[in-house]
């Protein structure tokens, strides 16, 4: 029955993908069971990775605001990197096109994770991180111990969530990543260094925990019960 089950669905999913869901030692129902548990993994990490997500691009876009005097600060001159500077002409495209009024909110809503963690990286270490605006965009992060308030610590860590991210928006393999418990404590940190209450927040909703200790066993005995009825 799994057999039949999984070349009924091969032409949707392909085999060199399910290959990567079975062990050396494994068998069609292992490759099944992997794939939707991976998929539950995925849907559960979202609940935290957006959380983290609009807090920092909020959290930024705060500070920077404050630092430049404007909610438009994207469009200081020479502040940006020309991708920067062409991801926020592409927002304002993209809002217009929803026939809305282009607004400084509506835009920061349309720009990716991708460019705020860029934002934090080594490309701007001059023009954010060094002299005169040092301290307003560290001021972001004042939840992290004073010695780690440094851009590239900041920058590795929300870069390894942004990374973390990528995988699950797009269901890449999760469920045998022996540090994904970690990974996912990662998040919380992020979230902790930017407002503490967001871990609150987030720990009423958060699927994870649950579905990474127990959804495997749950997905395996429902598909082995169903397969075994049909």
């Amino acid at each position: 029955m799994v057999a039949q089950f999984l070349a009924d669905i091969l032409p949707s999913i392909s085999s060199m993908r399910l290959q990567r869901y079975r062990s050396s030692t494994g068998d069609d129902l292992e490759s099944a069971v992997n794939y939707i548990w991976n998929v539950q993994l995925a849907e559960a990490l979202y609940g935290s990775l957006s959380a983290v997500e609009i807090a920092l691009r909020n959290a930024l876009h705060d500070t920077l605001t404050r630092h430049f005097g404007t909610p438009t600060w994207y469009n200081q001159r020479g502040l940006l990197e020309p991708n920067q500077v062409n991801a926020v002409r592409r927002a304002e495209k993209r809002v217009q096109d929803y026939g809305d009024l282009v607004t400084p909110d509506r835009v920061i809503s349309q720009l990716t994770f991708d460019f705020w963690v860029t934002i934090l990286s080594r490309n701007y270490s001059v023009r954010l991180w060094q002299g005169q605006n040092a301290a307003p965009l560290k001021n972001a992060f004042m939840r992290i111990p004073k010695n780690m308030r440094q851009r590239q610590t900041i920058h590795q860590h929300y870069n390894g969530i942004r990374e973390l991210r990528n995988r699950a928006y797009h269901h890449d393999p999760l469920f045998d990543d022996p540090n994904l418990r970690q990974r996912h404590g990662e998040v919380y940190r992020g979230l902790h260094w930017l407002n503490p209450r967001m871990v609150d927040w987030v720990e009423w909703y958060d699927r994870f925990p649950e579905v990474y200790a127990n959804g495997r066993a749950r997905v395996e005995a429902r598909l082995r019960a169903e397969l075994t009825s049909s």
